[in-house]
């Protein structure tokens, strides 16, 4: 939104009741030029040619004789305006000479009016000061130029309707009055007029929707139309509908819009609002104003589907199983962008579930996200894995040594086996001024963990996130960091004793489950780096990138176990098998993904192989021993059906193993 130049022709010097008066005349209103900033009108085209036609020598011959009559009348004219001088009547008199004394004048000083709430004042004197306006007389470029210098102001501080109006001179003090106008919000800031598609049919010319038009379509076929329904091909448009989900006063809270106060543009916020996926489209939206010099923000909009169901895998966090996914989304549930999910996976084993209900408030300060969660987070029997793929006499000779209490005691070191959480989640977006840290995220969390055996224990625990923080390299190279730490605490709840008795109990390190209030700390800090080399090709826009990831988490010795296990889950190269619960880890990767033209008509090329290269230092939880892991190896990248699909092929050095995993999601991006 731009401001437009007022033309000099459009500034009137005048004199009203002896004050000398300088009136600007815009010629459009200010809403006028904001809606023709929303727009981009085709230029219209010139023709250089100008064929000779009677009409053209016609128009010559006129300018010649106009120019010879001015020619020949100008003496007479300065004769007139001599005669004219020296029998001027009084009134004419006394006003020639006001106008003279205002053209001598120094400006004094220089005041808004009315009285302005937006304007600072040292702004007014700055621009009084640059524009020459003080300790001169009253001029019409003076005066242009400070209404351009307060028209940038404005337009800097988002008052995009804000102009200068005028000014006057009131000759006796030397002070001069600059008119301002300075619109106010209605006391509805935002109006919405919901539309929706509509199909006009090619034969009768009716509105109708897809489906029907569909339906009749697939009737036609019947009787020899093959021909599918392609949407592109169809002729749109748009209709207004009295229905619509989004309420208008959660725009305008967002905007910043409030009723009677000054109408300010924020156009990140904007942005924001548009890129929420409530709207699918906005078609306009342009301030209008109302009989008593208010303004509204007329929006004419078409709503997205707020209704999303959403099938398929994901991998869990705490066992890293693959489960299946059944996802349901009311992405507008109050009309101002809330959305209700439920979510319900099922592995091999038990079920997990999430209810969330989420108002991010467009990504602004403020937002909160609400979950109540319950899952699965079995974990297997290291010994009994070990012993199901052992011969039979292996087996036989393991659980007659197990049935010792030492072996009993080494056992029990392991602590029980995990079983189900379950709790509830409390997160707010941004809760550190956006001026200090531009993204952050608190959270609140409480839950109740059980094992098999029957143990149970309650954790408190509360984190802060922050980042991603964004920055540019050279050569268009980009970096990121974000970082989180989380503090928290175990209560216990209902023991299970084992039947036989400890024999060597103090020498065993009891299980967490038995302590009271134990206190627990975890911090992660990730950095990100791509670095764009070279391209493949020259009609490829793809080009050859290296990608860096290193991350550091450490934690102290009493973090819950299922935490434990999320990180070692997150922080395991590629094909390498379960490293279990880690307190703490570095991790490295290396890639460089290589664009691939897959020769294939009506296929999206986003095809491309990652050469790759992980590293991985962590230490156990349950034992002081340390883990060492390196790989490299060969992957394959593409997405089918909008899912996006990963294929590795991974050589683990120190173990001489080939392994091949799979995966979805995308590889990480900046």
């Amino acid at each position: 939104m731009s401001y437009e130049e007022i033309p000099d022709e459009q500034i009137v010097l005048s004199v009203e009741n002896g004050v000398a008066r300088t009136s600007l005349y815009p010629s459009s209103s200010s809403s006028e030029r904001l809606i023709a900033s929303t727009s981009r009108p085709e230029k219209a085209k010139t023709t250089t040619s100008k064929p000779y036609s009677l009409a053209a020598a016609a128009q010559y011959w006129n300018n010649v004789f106009t120019s010879t009559k001015s020619t020949i009348a100008k003496p007479f004219q300065k004769v007139n305006q001599a005669i004219r001088r020296k029998f001027r009547s009084p009134q004419q008199k006394a006003q020639d000479e006001m106008m003279q004394t205002i053209l001598t004048t120094p400006v004094k000083q220089v005041v808004i009016t009315p009285d302005t709430t937006v304007l600072p004042s040292t702004v007014v004197h700055i621009a009084a000061r640059r524009s020459g306006l003080l300790g001169q007389p009253l001029g019409i470029d003076r005066v242009q130029e400070f209404a351009r210098f307060i028209q940038r102001w404005y337009a800097r501080q988002g008052y995009v309707l804000h102009s200068v109006t005028g000014a006057t001179l009131l000759p006796e003090t030397g002070t001069a009055e600059i008119r301002v106008q300075e619109p106010t919000a209605a006391d509805e800031p935002v109006r919405i007029i919901f539309c929706k598609e509509m199909v006009i049919d090619p034969q009768t010319g009716d509105l109708v929707t897809f489906r029907q038009y569909a339906d009749k379509h697939t009737q036609r076929r019947t009787f020899g139309f093959n021909a599918e329904v392609a949407r592109k091909d169809l002729n749109w448009t748009y209709v207004p509908t009295p229905m619509g989900r989004t309420r208008p006063r959660r725009i305008a809270a967002a905007l910043g819009l409030a009723p009677g106060e000054h109408f300010r543009w924020n156009e990140s916020r904007w942005k924001k609002i548009v890129g929420s996926g409530i709207f699918k489209r906005v078609l306009q939206a342009a301030p209008k104003t109302d009989d008593n010099g208010t303004v509204q923000l007329q929006m004419l909009v078409h709503e997205a589907p707020p209704r999303h169901l959403e099938y398929g895998l994901s991998k869990s966090l705490y066992t890293g199983d693959w489960e299946g996914e059944l996802d349901f989304e009311h992405a507008n549930l109050l009309g101002g962008g809330e959305s209700l999910g439920l979510t319900f996976r099922r592995g091999t084993k038990g079920p997990s579930g999430r209810l969330r209900f989420s108002d991010d408030r467009f990504g602004l300060e403020g937002g909160y996200d609400v979950e109540l969660f319950s899952d699965y987070i079995g974990e297997k029997d290291e010994n009994d894995a070990k012993t199901s793929l052992k011969p039979l006499d292996v087996q036989e000779s393991r659980l007659n040594e197990e049935s010792t209490p030492l072996a009993e005691a080494k056992s029990s070191t392991r602590g029980p086996l995990l079983d189900h959480r379950s709790g509830a989640t409390f997160r707010l977006r941004n809760p550190i001024d956006r001026k200090l840290m531009l993204n952050s995220v608190a959270t609140a969390s409480v839950e109740h963990v059980t094992t098999a055996e029957g143990s149970e224990e309650s954790i408190a625990s509360t984190s802060l996130a922050v980042g991603p923080f964004v920055r540019s390299l050279p050569r268009g190279a980009r970096s990121n960091f974000d970082a989180s730490i989380m503090l928290g605490s175990r209560f216990p709840g209902k023991l299970h004793f084992p039947s036989r008795k400890e024999t060597i109990s103090e020498e065993i390190e009891r299980d967490p489950f038995t302590h009271f209030a134990v206190p627990y700390s975890s911090i992660t800090a990730t950095t990100r780096q791509t670095f764009p080399v070279v391209s493949t090709s020259k009609r490829s826009t793809r080009p050859i990138v290296l990608a860096l990831r290193h991350s550091v988490v450490t934690s102290t010795k009493n973090l819950p176990k299922h935490e434990g296990r999320a990180q070692g889950l997150a922080c395991n190269i590629r094909g390498a098998g379960d490293i279990g619960s880690i307190s703490s880890a570095i991790t490295g990767t290396t890639e460089i993904r290589v664009p691939v033209s897959l020769p294939i008509d009506n296929m999206e090329q986003d095809a491309s192989i990652v050469l790759f290269g992980d590293w991985l230092f962590a230490k156990k939880s349950t034992t002081p021993s340390y883990i060492r892991k390196s790989c490299i190896g060969l992957g394959l990248r593409k997405t089918l059906q909008g899912i996006p699909l990963k294929v590795n092929i991974s050589y683990l050095r120190g173990e001489g193993k080939i392994k091949s995993t799979f995966g979805l999601g995308r590889d990480f991006e900046i």
